[in-house]
């Protein structure tokens, strides 16, 4: 299926710039002469392709019609007419008598019936590819056809493009690190179009600077003429970090430097897909580089980056027989890092899940203990949270620390400083257990069992669940709601590994 993206950057930036091609003022004073520079450079909706001579004059009939609706009524204009104006429009248009011949060779007066349904969708269209175009180029700041498909997506596009005409074709030019600045916080995101939190801006600068560095290192390309060869150079040259490595602003010593993952590259590309949508769609660039680039990375990179790593049925059994029988208890880091790994090994749930976890989560008075997994880790489910039934190999070790947890917390003198109650927090006081810290206790685990390697982290533990249900015969969909996976991508990915 394509993407939006694809779609948007086919259809409506060639409308945005053929609707350039006559002024704001042309558009209000001349709108039929503007509108038929307009059909004649717009692709139509199927293939990209021109219209055909025939359905140029029938778009320029139908056009017309609307000229005279608007000259009908006083005070409106293309560039001012709303949503009223267009449904008032749609609600009179009318058809013929099904049973009269069309008007060239009809004798008698043709009798006006209320347009069909179809009839009215082809002159919902029409003004819908106009309007997108109109707001598009910067003349409309709204699409006012009613019940558009995709008109929050058109409006996203055209958001960003206003936030790309913050700065100049010069200033973007000559500083782009200080244009996209502009374009980043004035650039709306998701169905709400709310802002950017201060965190994700500082993320995207830091992003969108390692990639003017590129451009300076590269004489000759700036972000005005990159093609699509120098930004998969550019994504291919990024590199991440070992996992067992804090993140740079904390790290004591120079990081270690890998290729980056899949993920990381994706993030870098979906941000210059942005930033040169919205270049695009300001009419300061005619295409969009990224997307192409975007294509490329998910034809060639679709399985290759996403290696799935597990244990083998032996070492599951081991790493169990490993923390139930064998992990040291004495501490109560000991004690926390055993029921947490036990429960991520056992139960399949995500690290995030699993640190963010509180003791009253867990439901211990009940005839079959359980977790209670919050519905937005679970897809199309109505309930609150999902009763994820405690596995019978993790229960006793989980318990004994719930029930320890639970004690220290509710203790007299204890003042819960840190927030929530957490299950498996880094200090007894409530702290939040790191990424980082999770990652060393299952990776020290593992090493404990004869196990290495720089992926084996929780993620591991999680897949080896996975696995483990897809070899106990369970269906995909039945794995993908005890996982709670939003697809089935690594299901059918693990099940062709064997």
């Amino acid at each position: 299926m394509k993407t939006f993206d694809d779609q948007v950057m086919a259809l409506p930036t060639d409308r945005a710039n053929a609707a350039r091609l006559s002024s704001a003022e042309d558009w209000r004073n001349k709108p039929t002469e503007a509108f038929k520079k307009f059909i004649r450079a717009t692709p139509s909706r199927h293939g990209g392709g021109g219209y055909s001579k025939l359905s140029v004059l029938e778009h320029e009939a139908r056009f017309n019609h609307f000229f005279d609706f608007m000259v009908s009524q006083r005070g409106i204009d293309i560039l001012n007419i709303d949503v009223h104006g267009i449904s008032m429009f749609l609600a009179e248009l009318a058809g013929r008598d099904p049973a009269q011949p069309a008007p060239r060779n009809a004798k008698l007066p043709q009798v006006s019936w209320a347009a069909s349904a179809r009839t009215k969708d082809r002159y919902a269209k029409l003004l819908d590819t106009i309007f997108d175009g109109l707001v598009l180029a910067g003349y409309r700041d709204n699409n006012p056809v009613p019940t558009a498909p995709g008109r929050e997506d058109v409006a996203r596009l055209a958001a960003s493009a206003n936030a790309a005409r913050l700065s100049s074709v010069d200033d973007w030019h000559r500083n782009p690190v200080g244009a996209f600045k502009k374009f980043i916080r004035a650039t709306p995101f998701g169905r709400r179009q709310g802002v950017y939190s201060n965190a994700s801006v500082l993320q995207y600068e830091a992003e969108f600077k390692q990639f003017n560095d590129f451009l300076v290192a590269h004489p000759g390309t700036d972000v005005l003429n990159i093609g699509v060869d120098h930004i998969l150079m550019f994504v291919a040259e990024r590199q991440g970090r070992a996992p067992a490595q804090p993140a740079s602003g904390h790290a004591r010593s120079p990081p270690i430097k890998r290729t980056a993952h899949t993920r990381t590259k994706d993030r870098y590309v979906k941000l210059l897909v942005s930033v040169f949508n919205g270049l695009a769609c300001a009419g300061y660039r005619t295409d969009n580089p990224a997307l192409e680039a975007q294509q490329r990375l998910e034809t060639s990179e679709g399985e290759a980056d996403a290696e799935i790593i597990f244990l083998s049925e032996n070492d599951d059994e081991r790493f169990t027989e490993y923390l139930m029988h064998e992990h040291p208890v004495s501490t109560w880091r000991e004690r926390r890092r055993r029921a947490m790994l036990l429960f991520i090994h056992r139960m399949g749930v995500e690290c995030s899940v699993a640190r963010r976890a509180t003791v009253d989560d867990f439901i211990l008075d009940d005839g079959a203990p359980f977790f209670k997994l919050r519905i937005d880790r679970i897809p199309y489910s109505i309930a609150n949270y999902f009763r994820l039934p405690l596995d019978e190999f993790c229960i006793e070790g989980v318990l004994e620390w719930v029930k320890e947890r639970e004690a220290y917390l509710d203790r007299p003198d204890f003042k819960d400083e840190e927030g929530p109650r957490l299950a498996f927090p880094s200090t007894e006081k409530g702290r939040m257990l790191s990424n980082c810290s999770l990652w060393r206790g299952a990776n020290g685990c593992l090493k404990a069992i004869g196990l290495s390697g720089d992926e084996r982290g929780g993620r591991v533990l999680r897949n080896t669940f996975i696995r483990r249900q897809i070899l106990a015969g369970k269906s995909n969909g039945e794995v993908q709601y005890l996982a709670g996976l939003n697809s089935d991508t690594t299901i059918q990915r693990l099940r062709r590994m064997g």
